[in-house]
């Protein structure tokens, strides 16, 4: 006879899950650690980095970092396999998450050389255009439920050198032309995330950085089609709402 005390083989797969969901991991890394945030942004706690992407994730604090070069041309990643979440998708130039303590522009300007190869002498002049809330599932392996900055630099093309291939599998440069072109036929192969920011730039929905970034992504946004993109997200288990947060 089952005892009613005693919780069956579900019942605590369950609560472990909801237990990692709770609290940090103890035995992690601070730097393995995300902020939790709530929808304004205001921070909450730090929580485990894997835990806060489990089922439907908890919604903390990440950047996708765009990288231009003087003709106006993105520099796209293609995730290595060994993502957990979007693995071998096309991304930005860099997407990961600030440290508890750290703000957005220092965390892109830290990850960025861990990712890519850059020339010694590369001017890493960073800025945020705009943060958004969204939530993403992938399948079955976890979810991004995040508030995410939109940050930009632009780089000589030749001072990019080559990748960090645990992280990024390849590297290519494309213009708006080209990325459109890849959101009509092929948008599963677009990071959401991705899809979001450049459907805000198209919206004009952020903050002017200093020159020369702003003539380029204005540039990109007249060139680039709203609703183009709002479709390829659409394309993605992408939650209904997503907004900027400030413009």
């Amino acid at each position: 006879m089952h005892d009613p005390g005693q919780l069956g083989p579900t019942a605590i797969r369950r609560a472990r899950y909801l237990f990692d969901m709770a609290i940090p991991d103890v035995h992690s890394h601070p730097r393995d650690h995300v902020l939790l945030v709530d929808d304004q942004d205001r921070p909450l706690r730090p929580a485990d980095k894997a835990a806060s992407h489990r089922g439907r994730g908890q919604r903390h604090r990440a950047f996708t970092l765009l990288v231009f070069d003087r003709d106006a041309r993105l520099l796209l990643a293609q995730r290595a396999a060994t993502k957990t979440l979007w693995s071998g998708s096309w991304d930005g130039t860099v997407a990961s998450h600030p440290r508890v303590d750290e703000s957005y522009v220092d965390a892109a300007r830290r990850r960025l050389p861990d990712e890519v190869e850059l020339a010694a002498d590369a001017d890493l002049d960073i800025a945020v255009l705009n943060r958004f809330l969204y939530r993403a599932d992938d399948e079955s392996r976890g979810a991004e439920n995040e508030v995410c900055a939109t940050v930009i630099t632009v780089l000589d093309a030749d001072s990019v050198r080559g990748s960090r291939p645990d992280e990024i599998s390849a590297l290519r440069w494309s213009t708006p032309t080209e990325l459109l072109g890849q959101a009509k036929e092929d948008p599963d192969d677009l990071c959401p995330w991705l899809l979001i920011a450049l459907e805000f730039v198209a919206r004009r929905r952020w903050t002017p950085p200093a020159s020369p970034m702003t003539a380029i992504v204005e540039q990109w946004a007249r060139a680039l089609d709203a609703e183009t993109l709002a479709r390829a997200v659409a394309a993605h288990h992408v939650d209904a709402h997503y907004a900027t947060l400030d413009d």
